[in-house]
């Protein structure tokens, strides 16, 4: 009778399930779900999952780019439906090859910002470096909310971040990850300066500069591209790197007429290069070139600028 009583008291109960072994359901069915993601490969050998629709606006909102399954030679295994899934490539969620299915749903967690259950997920690892890894943390920081960076950072104690993690943060405009990173000591590489002027960031590109960072000349080119001329102007006056003259291809291409005048006013490199366009979204012409794009020139614009590459390769 008197285990009875125990065990039909709700208090006492909830206090003998807290020391039960076992997930919570909420995390067991994401651990089963990560189970059942099927994987496929790429022509170039990439590994790709297939994520469920439920992570749509997740992606979406942190501009995890999502591949196209038409333009890839996927390699399948099994009948499966790549229309209803969102193909993301390892890479992307900042996995390794061989991540197990608990590495994943850390990613998945991060991804969706869900530092609750994060904090419950970690409490049934033991210990947590069995699903964190410094890749966890960079994507943490890649991802930009600085909460759960920080809760990632004490728990992983004394891991931290690396390079990729904060040339990702410079490159999605976070700054305030930016700055945790740079006084944890955390190093970055010419890409946070560039990936911050491609994207626009004239606020973490300042920071930056400030604080010594190298760029190369895909900064100031990539803003052009883009048509970020705050960013241009700022490169131009604060930096020596300069840019290429493809910069100019794609601002004509791209249809970013201030851009155009301004590097024709004040970039030598872009100066002979193209004319502007008579309207706006005027592509290259053959007769608004002076030389022929080099094959370094081609590949850079394709990675900035893809709308031009096709406009590239006939230069």
């Amino acid at each position: 009778m008197a285990a009875r009583r125990v065990l039909c008291n709700p208090d006492l109960v909830v206090l003998l399930w807290a020391f039960q072994p076992g997930l919570p359901r909420d995390l067991y069915d994401l651990v089963a779900e990560c189970r059942a993601i099927a994987t496929c490969r790429s022509y170039d050998d990439a590994l790709y999952y297939l994520l469920p629709a439920r992570y749509e606006r997740s992606l979406a909102s942190l501009k995890v780019q999502i591949a196209d399954a038409s333009k890839l030679e996927l390699e399948l295994e099994g009948d499966v439906d790549v229309s209803q899934k969102h193909l993301v490539s390892a890479s992307a969620l900042f996995l390794c090859e061989a991540a197990p299915a608990a590495m994943l749903a850390m990613h998945l967690l991060v991804l969706t910002l869900d530092l609750e259950r994060l904090h419950r997920w970690l409490r049934f690892q033991s210990p947590p470096n069995v699903v964190l890894s410094s890749n966890t943390l960079d994507f943490a920081a890649r991802c930009g909310r600085i909460e759960v960076l920080e809760y990632l950072l004490i728990i992983a104690s004394p891991m931290r971040c690396s390079s990729r993690g904060y040339d990702a943060a410079a490159k999605y405009g976070c700054l305030p990850i930016v700055d945790r990173l740079e006084r944890l000591g955390v190093p970055c590489t010419e890409a946070a300066i560039d990936g911050a002027a491609l994207h626009g960031h004239l606020a973490v590109v300042a920071y930056l500069h400030g604080r010594g960072k190298p760029c190369t000349t895909l900064a100031m080119s990539g803003a052009a591209a883009k048509g970020h001329l705050e960013v241009v102007r700022y490169l131009h006056v604060h930096r020596h790197e300069g840019c290429t003259s493809w910069a100019m291809i794609g601002a004509v291409t791209g249809g970013f007429e201030r851009t155009i005048a301004f590097l024709q006013g004040h970039r030598p490199e872009c100066a002979p290069t193209l004319r502007p366009p008579s309207r706006p979204r005027a592509t290259a012409s053959s007769s608004s070139r002076a030389r022929p794009l080099s094959a370094v020139d081609a590949e850079l614009l394709a990675y900035l600028c893809p709308s031009a590459a096709s406009t590239a390769q006939q230069c």
